[in-house]
């Protein structure tokens, strides 16, 4: 349906929008219905020629317009990703949501900190997050974990698994945020 189109032709036949000729569509399908000696108004073409030399030329300076901005936007290099794994591999990580119950300073460290978790299981994770969160604060809040990492001791502590964490950079230093989840969910619920 072109509205905008019947118009301009009701218009060249010489019609009222209101005649009954426009606004009975269906009634209408047979030909002789305007009066003998109606005159054809002028109108624009309906459909003007495209002049396709021209469109060309708009296409390409469209085109032009279009991948400079795209340089100028990419300037930045997005990261090469290194050590891409299969889905297969990726299937292994098991990752659960965790709430932290408590938290404390490890000995002769500034950047680590030794979480107590329920996953459901209790378990100890040593994280490096002391720069961005304290002690105090973390009880209570739930967060993304890898539950089947290898242990491995970290300052004479064993940590059993990982607190996910996303990395960004603010104000020119790096800081990290927990990852958690935007509802209430059990500890020990899977990510999917």
């Amino acid at each position: 349906v072109m509205p905008g189109t019947c118009r301009k032709m009701a218009e060249g036949l010489g019609l009222k929008q209101d005649s009954p000729l426009v606004t009975d569509l269906y009634g209408n399908g047979t030909w002789g219905k305007l009066e003998a000696g109606t005159r054809l108004q002028k109108i624009d073409a309906l459909f003007p020629r495209v002049d396709t030399k021209k469109k060309k030329s708009t296409a390409k300076q469209k085109s032009n317009k279009k991948n400079k901005e795209k340089k100028g936007k990419n300037k930045q290099e997005p990261e090469k990703i290194e050590g891409v794994i299969s889905f297969d591999q990726f299937q292994k990580v098991e990752l659960r949501v965790a709430e932290i119950i408590a938290a404390e300073p490890v000995k002769k460290s500034d950047r680590l900190l030794k979480l107590t978790v329920k996953a459901p299981e209790e378990r100890v994770i040593v994280a490096g997050i002391a720069e961005y969160y304290s002690p105090e604060d973390l009880p209570g809040m739930l967060v993304l974990i890898v539950a089947n990492l290898q242990p491995v001791k970290l300052m004479g502590v064993e940590s059993q698994g990982m607190v996910l964490a996303a990395k960004m950079e603010e104000d020119g230093k790096t800081r990290l945020v927990l990852s958690t989840v935007s509802a209430p969910v059990p500890p020990g619920a899977g990510v999917a």
